[in-house]
């Protein structure tokens, strides 16, 4: 993580949504076979919680969340978890690709275990 230090949290987030809307949103071929069962799911959780990591950390350079880390956690997993939830809309939306239920939900899991599990479960800086 010692490298991750020299980047604004800030690019980090918007480098992380990035990677997030083009994995979301390019087609699939249909030839490629699919991951194994719940493969998948644990990718959305993954992904999702390190994003509202990421956010939480930028969101901690803001002057009043600085030292309310509560709120703070809360706001990244909420903000996680919406940007989840507008993925799997633009899915509905898109011919090649399908919007499920379980994806949003292992979205917003892993969106509340990044967003305050995660920098809870670390030493104080």
């Amino acid at each position: 993580m010692r490298a991750l230090g020299r980047i604004p949290p800030s690019r980090t987030v918007v480098g992380m949504g990035v990677f997030l809307l083009i994995v979301s949103l390019i087609p699939t071929p249909d030839v490629v076979p699919g991951p194994p069962l719940g493969f998948d799911k644990l990718a959305h959780f993954v992904l999702y919680a390190v994003f509202a990591f990421l956010i939480h950390r930028a969101m901690k350079q803001n002057a009043h969340l600085k030292h309310s880390p509560s709120a703070a956690g809360a706001l990244s997993a909420v903000a996680a978890a919406l940007y989840g939830l507008g993925m799997e809309g633009l899915q509905a939306m898109l011919p090649y690709r399908s919007a499920e239920t379980w994806d949003a939900v292992a979205n917003a899991l892993g969106a509340l275990i990044g967003g305050v599990g995660l920098p809870f479960g670390r030493k104080r800086e």
